[in-house]
Formats: structure tokens, sequence, C-alpha cells
């Protein structure tokens, strides 16, 4: 009679620390995919502000080719190299004619400096979750929960 409560104990124990760690891992995923869905919806902002610039500077009959090549490059690049481009593009449209001092394309290129900040700190924080996701996926003891619930590591080049 003496070593059933002790096995029972041991064993609620670890039902706990097992249930304890299977929430904490689905938890963290869902994290995970809630900020991947705010990255992609700052992306799509972005992308739309960009639109809404190139079609203000066609309808102001503004031809710069290094400009439009600038435009296009901003929204293939990533994180620190996408706000220096940004950067440059704001800078070389304050410079342009016609557009010193155009209130709309103040207000663009403001939106679009803010979309930036937010966008690289939301890529910041999604890394930072993954890479605290993978490991919890990949270390004992945490790996026999997340092996027994089918928990995989996520990719960090989502």
């Amino acid at each position: 009679m003496g070593f059933l409560p002790i096995a029972v104990a041991i064993f609620g124990f670890v039902l706990l620390w097992a249930v304890v760690n299977y929430n904490s891992l689905l938890t963290r995923r869902d994290q995970i995919r809630k900020m991947e869905e705010e990255s992609k919806e700052l992306e799509k902002r972005r992308h739309a502000i960009l639109a809404a610039l190139e079609k203000l500077l066609s309808q102001l009959s503004i031809i710069d080719p290094e400009l439009s090549l600038q435009l296009q490059q901003i929204p293939t690049a990533r994180s620190v190299k996408t706000k220096q481009l940004s950067t440059d593009v704001k800078l070389r449209l304050q410079q342009t004619v016609g557009l010193q001092n155009h209130a709309e394309v103040d207000t663009l290129l403001n939106r679009l400096e803010d979309t930036d900040f937010h966008l690289y700190y939301a890529q910041r924080k999604l890394q930072q979750s993954i890479l605290v996701y993978n490991k919890l996926v990949n270390r004992m003891p945490s790996r026999i929960v997340a092996t027994l619930s089918g928990f995989k590591s996520v990719s960090e080049n989502r």
C-alpha cells in the first residue's frame, strides 16, 4: 500500500506537467500564426501605399527612372534594407521639382515610414517568437510532449 500513493503522485505530476507544456506550445504556435497574419497585413498596406504613390506620381506627370526603380525595389526588400530604401525614396521625392511641399505626397511618405516601422517591429517580434517556439519543441523534456502532440519546428524563412 505504500508504493501505490507514490506512483499515483508521480503519475499525476507528470500528467500535469504534460498538460501545461501542451498548452504552452499551443499558445506559442497560435501567437506565431497571429503575428504572421499581422505581418502580411502590414505588407499589404505597404504595397497599397506604394501603389498609391506611383499612381500619384504618374498623375502629376513626374517621370524619374531612378525613382521608379527605387519604388519597385521597396516591396521586395526586407527589414533594415527596406528602411534604407524608404529613406532614399523619401529624400529623392523631396528633392524632385514639383513635389516639394506637396501635401498628398508627404502624407503617403509618412504613412509609408510608419508602416515600415511597424512592419520591421512585427518581423523582429515574429522571429523571436519562432526562435522561442523552436527551442521549446526541440529541447528535452518538452520534445516528448511536442512529439506526442504533433508539434513541429517552424521555419524561420516564412
